[in-house]
């Protein structure tokens, strides 16, 4: 894998408005919170009814074990939505880098772990709408020398 710092990267001011508000418009869910919390609580209902008839769980504790993966779903939901408005924000605060890539493996599932692509040689934690030979932007977060965080890459289909 390459590091970042052996590619050329962009400044924000020299990216088009008009490709920034559609990455913008791409990052941002398509859906509202309920729908999100609702897909995210319906994808883990089975899971009360199979504890319930795995350890022969009583009526309460059934209702406590509902009532736990709802409250579970709910901050899952409310995680995911901050960390999309903090990457839209920093989007919209010019705090990030870019440049021009073309991708060499798409977005695999990869069992327990995230899937990643490799866009010239190095590896990108998530893609949008993109399949291998095309051109991306890669948008990169947290690249300052003094940032506590890792740095983060995103890519966008142009």
């Amino acid at each position: 894998m390459k590091p970042y710092q052996s590619f050329n990267w962009a400044e924000p001011e020299s990216l088009n408005e008009m490709y920034k508000q559609a990455i913008i418009q791409r990052m941002k869910s398509k859906h509202g919170f309920l729908v999100d919390f609702l897909w995210l609580f319906l994808v883990m209902l089975p899971v009360p009814f199979i504890c319930k008839y795995r350890f022969d769980l009583s009526n309460n504790e059934f209702i406590i074990c509902v009532i736990s993966f709802t409250v579970w779903a709910f901050v899952l939901t409310c995680y995911g939505k901050i960390v999309e408005k903090k990457r839209v924000g920093k989007m919209q605060a010019n705090k990030f880098i870019w440049r021009y890539g073309t991708v060499d493996r798409p977005t695999r599932d990869v069992k327990y772990r995230k899937p990643k692509s490799k866009i010239d040689g190095q590896d990108v934690s998530y893609i949008f709408n993109a399949s291998e030979g095309d051109r991306v932007i890669v948008i990169g977060f947290n690249t300052t020398g003094d940032s506590k965080k890792e740095p983060e890459f995103y890519a966008v289909s142009i």
